[in-house]
């Protein structure tokens, strides 16, 4: 989907409003600051979505690994 565009007066006066849209409708929002795009209002989720596992240091016993031992491995 594509994010709504909108100006950043229209976002301070709207803050509530559009907040819930995002977190509620999972809505995304392109927000602009003098006929520039400058940052983007988009829901956690999709942004989480798109994270990549690197490392998992839950695997050694279920709790993590300690600090020493993630250093050590680094070595």
């Amino acid at each position: 989907m594509n994010p709504k565009v909108i100006a950043i007066k229209n976002l301070r006066s709207s803050l509530s409003s559009i907040a819930d849209e995002v977190e509620f409708r999972g809505k995304s929002f392109q927000v602009f600051r003098r006929s520039k795009p400058s940052f983007k209002i988009v829901p956690i989720e999709a942004e989480v979505s798109e994270w990549e596992t690197v490392v998992d240091f839950t695997t050694e016993n279920g709790k993590g690994i300690s600090i020493e031992k993630a250093l050590d491995v680094l070595k």
